[in-house]
């Protein structure tokens, strides 16, 4: 199996990133930075492929964002999750 490039990851994790933020109407990385409850320089390194997030904070992240963190991570399936039943009945 051939490994994934550290830089090109993070590259593509980071592009993801800004587009799930954007789709769930979080306009400035600040107010995502304000949900996600961590410091706007630290979430700008995450969109800029800097660093990464926690497994924690990443599961933060899917949530608010109702993305699934294999598309999140990986770029597998669609961007956004499908509604449960549950939630298509609130």
């Amino acid at each position: 199996m051939k490994r994934m490039r550290s830089k090109n990851f993070k590259a593509k994790f980071s592009e993801r990133l800004v587009l799930a933020r954007t789709m769930a109407g979080y306009q400035t990385q600040e107010a995502f930075a304000i949900a996600l409850d961590v410091g706007a320089t630290r979430y700008g390194h995450y969109e800029r492929g800097r660093s990464a997030p926690s497994m924690e904070l990443l599961a933060t992240i899917a949530k608010l964002t109702e993305c699934s963190i294999d598309w999140l991570v990986a770029g597998y399936g669609p961007p956004r999750r499908k509604p449960t039943a549950l939630q298509s009945s609130e």
